[in-house]
């Protein structure tokens, strides 16, 4: 789940055509893995992370820029959160 989780987002940076911007938060991430093994093993973050990913592909094929907005922020919210609330 990790791999396809990265993919998953490094295909969204991709999506920019921003090579430089690309190799960044590539490496940030790599710099951060230990904590999204951390996020994972919770069986309802994974479940959650799926079915925040399919909102997220949802609102980019339907070329709703705002929904895309809410969806990522939501998404991300939810992983500090979780994230703060694990690490105490």
């Amino acid at each position: 789940m990790i791999g396809a989780n990265r993919a998953f987002h490094l295909a969204l940076v991709d999506a920019a055509r921003m090579p430089r911007l690309s190799r960044l938060v590539s490496s940030l991430w790599d710099a951060t893995d230990v904590y999204r093994s951390v996020y994972y093993g919770s069986a309802p973050n994974r479940e959650r992370v799926d079915h925040e990913h399919a909102a997220i592909m949802a609102a980019i094929r339907s070329r709703d820029v705002a929904a895309v907005i809410v969806e990522l922020d939501a998404h991300r919210e939810h992983a500090v959160a979780e994230l703060a609330a694990l690490m105490g």
